[in-house]
């Protein structure tokens, strides 16, 4: 048999108990009609003892759960409140189904955790999935660290080399990282990238084609001259066939970062570089080997004055081996 005990706040109680024997049928506790609202809950009130009625949280016959207040932002606090959280422990919001039987149907949920019982106090942000298979099993489908990065994919943004605010992992033999639809008609931005104030690139997604954009604009720049040595330059280039460590079946194009000496604004890097302490941020070790990079874009200028050069050589002697022939 159970009761309710509701206390005095000078000690005394009363008590609401059920009765001794099975009642012939379900009996109810009512109040007056002008007390409360429909769907309102009760709540501890502000005196001891005492229940009211939450006129700022509803459940109603659907499942429905209202919340309202003044407070901003009004706030639902789920707290893991073991003497010191685990690792990977907090609290979770879940969002479940049914079955054709009747079983619950795991959908997803929302999760805040603990980052690392033993060496911090930070947590992390996670959404979760449905594994896929129909079952409830959860799988972590995106995470936010304490820092503010975002993992898709993964659960960490120091996977591979270096990190990022946003990372995706994914098996690039049966999915695609990112997917840009244009739905417009005509041309429309897929990417923009910002330097401060100024737009310095875009990505341009057309009807049929895709353009890779960087500032170019002749406000921008100053001090203009025509190169005047194209094919000096030119001739210091030194293109290989080669192939990557990584894939020895395959024989590419290409140059050597640090040989690209006539333009080099086109490396980022220097040559035999490596980190000279730990950078957990940029998922970097004392003593590894930071790599350098090209952009082949910019040899573009050198290759275009490099042309005219000889194309202008090739007119003066096309004109002198005419006027040998006209002689």
């Amino acid at each position: 048999m159970g009761s309710i005990k509701l206390p005095h706040a000078s000690g005394n109680s009363m008590s609401i108990a059920a009765p001794a024997t099975n009642p012939a049928s379900d009996l109810e506790l009512k109040l007056p009609a002008t007390i409360g609202s429909a769907n309102q809950l009760l709540k501890n009130s502000g005196t001891a003892g005492t229940l009211e009625f939450a006129s700022n949280l509803t459940l109603a016959a659907t499942g429905a759960i209202s919340l309202s207040g003044t407070d901003d932002p009004v706030t639902i606090t789920v707290q893991n409140t073991d003497s010191n959280t685990a690792t990977d422990s907090g609290g979770d919001i879940v969002f479940k189904g049914s079955k054709t039987n009747g079983d619950p149907l795991y959908f997803g949920g929302i999760g805040g955790r603990r980052r690392n019982q033993a060496s911090d106090q930070t947590g992390y942000l996670a959404l979760y999935r449905q594994n896929g298979d129909g079952s409830n099993a959860a799988v972590e489908a995106l995470r936010i660290d304490h820092s503010g990065n975002m993992a898709l994919g993964t659960t960490t943004v120091t996977g591979g080399a270096s990190s990022g605010r946003f990372c995706i992992e994914f098996p690039g033999n049966t999915a695609n990282a990112f997917k840009s639809r244009n739905t417009h008609s005509g041309d429309g931005n897929a990417a923009v990238f910002i330097t401060g104030s100024t737009e310095v690139g875009s990505i341009v997604q057309g009807t049929s084609g895709t353009s890779y954009n960087e500032s170019s604009d002749y406000r921008l720049k100053e001090n203009q001259v025509e190169i005047s040595d194209g094919i000096t330059r030119l001739k210091t280039l030194k293109p290989y066939r080669f192939n990557w460590k990584v894939d020895p079946t395959k024989t590419v194009d290409g140059f050597f970062a640090h040989e690209l000496t006539a333009v080099p604004e086109a490396i980022k890097g220097t040559k035999d570089e490596v980190a000279t302490e730990d950078n957990e941020n940029l998922n970097i070790k004392k003593d590894d080997p930071i790599y350098q990079q090209i952009d082949k874009s910019k040899l573009v200028p050198l290759l275009t004055a490099a042309l005219k050069e000889a194309i202008t050589k090739i007119e003066i002697l096309e004109t002198k081996v005419a006027a040998l022939e006209a002689a």
